[in-house]
């Protein structure tokens, strides 16, 4: 079953993609996903880091005048 969650991470389908051209029920597979996830949080933790870039907003120190603040 992890093999089939590897394959599915590395092939940029939708779960529900996946699960239908493999023959496995959705069910079935958010449960082997989840439990993998379980088994191996380090991993999932670095790819979810990949998937995010910090960013750092900066508040205008003037609102423009076509911004109405009624």
């Amino acid at each position: 079953m992890y093999k089939l969650v590897k394959e599915w991470h590395s092939s940029n389908q939708s779960k529900t993609d996946f699960c239908e051209s493999s023959s496995i029920n959705i069910h079935t597979f958010t449960y082997w996903l989840q439990k993998y996830k379980t088994e191996n949080p380090v991993d999932e933790s670095a790819k979810t880091r990949q998937n995010f870039l910090r960013l750092q907003l900066e508040s205008p120190s003037v609102v423009p005048s076509s911004v109405s603040t009624h």
